[in-house]
């Protein structure tokens, strides 16, 4: 009875902590940085989101205040013009935290840079709408355009694939489902709200913690880390990668369902990608971000497979593919190109991706791409 009564006020105390006197930190997937959690909720869907109409105070890059807002379709960024005129030319860009860019202010983000640069080589009005979200690969990114940026009608709709989506691609595929023909993505613990429903549980503290918990820790359960799927990120780029032929085939199936998609909603599809750090240049002391993203023997990685696999696999399919390898590599100042704690370009790398898109849309105007 001691032990019992002991164990009952122990379990009141951590609750009444908990409620009043900590902020439990929730892990909504592991599958991206910490400082972008808060950004997110879970999704029914497509595993999580961006929250609609919201506005967000983050810590960027160099410790920086970057603000966050978000519109009714929860994309980053103002409103989306109701409006439209023949005039009128939107683009829409899909893929993960590159895009969203939740480490930089919003004009220095990869749709604004792409906005400022294309406005000077068309007559059009153009609208370019970020839909990057943490997190994200080319599964999620088609199962969101499917569920809810399809009423936006894009003329073009850019996928930006990183060098972390075949294992992100994989390790999101374990939580697919088809009902009656319509797929989703069901993140685990929108699953857990609906049993517990508007009980006095939901709102206990001490049932959210162990929540968060598990979602950091279960790995496969309630969030998604990378040795849940037996793939550390950026495995795909090592130049002594194992055998990825079956996930790579995922990866490109989720890229051509995409495409139809868009040319359903009589849109064009353009595939980019840009390289990361490991490629370029010796990463010995960026240790920090090393072990952050587990990576394994002596860099610059030299192999071009990922984008080899990606050229190949569009040209084959007639979908436009843009590489910003080659800008990246010519530039003398490329290592300022990257951030030096999280593995994205920083400002100076999505200026330089930007201008590599936008020179291919220049030299390859989508009003002349054939079916």
């Amino acid at each position: 009875m001691a032990a019992l009564l002991l164990l009952v006020l122990l379990l009141l105390a951590a609750e009444a902590f908990l409620r009043y006197f900590a902020n439990p930190f929730s892990v909504v997937t592991a599958r991206t940085a910490r400082g972008f959690q808060p950004l997110l909720e879970v999704s029914e869907k497509f595993h999580h989101d961006l929250p609609a109409g919201r506005t967000f105070l983050i810590a960027g890059a160099g410790g920086q205040a970057v603000t966050l807002r978000t519109n009714l379709l929860g994309c980053r960024g103002p409103a989306f013009n109701t409006d439209t005129s023949p005039q009128d030319y939107r683009i829409l860009i899909l893929g993960d935290e590159t895009v969203c860019g939740g480490h930089v202010q919003e004009q220095a983000t990869l749709p604004a840079r792409i906005a400022q640069l294309m406005r000077g080589m068309t007559s059009l009005r153009l609208e370019v709408i970020n839909g990057g979200v943490p997190g994200f690969c080319p599964l999620l990114s088609r199962l969101r355009f499917q569920h809810t940026l399809d009423v936006l009608k894009p003329q073009l709709v850019i996928l930006h694939v990183d060098m972390s989506d075949l294992a992100d691609e994989e390790a999101f595929r374990s939580f697919l489902e088809n009902h009656e023909g319509v797929e989703s993505c069901r993140h685990p613990a929108s699953l857990l709200n609906a049993q517990i429903g508007s009980s006095p549980l939901q709102r206990s503290a001490l049932l959210n913690q162990i929540t968060a918990m598990l979602r950091h820790d279960g790995a496969g359960l309630l969030a998604i880390r990378g040795e849940s799927c037996g793939l550390y990120r950026y495995h795909w780029i090592t130049d002594a990668a194992a055998d990825f032929r079956i996930q790579t085939g995922h990866l490109l199936e989720s890229i051509s369902r995409l495409n139809e998609q868009v040319r359903g909603s009589g849109g064009h599809l353009l595939v980019a990608t840009c390289p990361v750090i490991w490629q370029l240049h010796d990463c010995g002391r960026y240790r920090e971000l090393n072990e952050l993203c587990q990576i394994r023997g002596r860099t610059p990685f030299m192999g071009t497979e990922p984008f080899d696999v990606l050229a190949e696999y569009c040209e084959k399919h007639n979908i436009h593919f843009v590489s910003s390898v080659d800008d990246f590599r010519q530039r003398a100042d490329s290592e300022d190109c990257f951030d030096e704690y999280l593995p994205f370009p920083s400002e100076q790398g999505l200026m330089l991706y930007a201008r590599s898109i936008a020179e291919y849309l220049s030299a390859n105007p989508p009003a002349r791409w054939a079916d």
